[in-house]
């Protein structure tokens, strides 16, 4: 199960969380959802996945939170796959995960220009 950020807060253990990583701070990298942020060590961590993670790429994390900083065991991109699977598994209403679309009418907008564009 995914964890936002704001539920790291008061629980110890190994958590699996979703977000973007930023570097708000020179020299310190951070995990960003929409509900919080807060810093990482990278010091430990295995890449799960191959390609480049950089600034605001969008990963999945598994790690533990110790003295206020993300220590992070493992860390890759998501699973790819095709948008028309994604929406058949999981449904519409839960694949703006970062609150991006505002209403019902902003979506269709976007379906509508993905459709003409691809």
């Amino acid at each position: 199960k995914i964890t936002p950020i704001e539920g790291l807060l008061g629980r110890s253990g190994v958590k699996i969380l979703l977000g973007m990583v930023a570097q708000v701070e020179e020299g310190q990298y951070y995990l960003e959802d929409p509900t919080a942020q807060i810093p990482i060590s990278l010091t430990q961590t295995q890449l799960l996945t191959t390609g480049f993670i950089t600034e605001q790429s969008i990963v999945l994390v598994e790690g533990e939170l110790i003295d206020g900083t993300l220590l992070v065991h493992k860390i890759g991109h998501p699973i790819f796959e095709p948008r028309r699977n994604a929406l058949d598994a999981i449904g519409l209403r839960e694949t703006d995960i970062f609150g991006a679309i505002p209403t019902l009418g902003e979506l269709a907008k976007l379906r509508a220009m993905e459709e003409r564009h691809g």
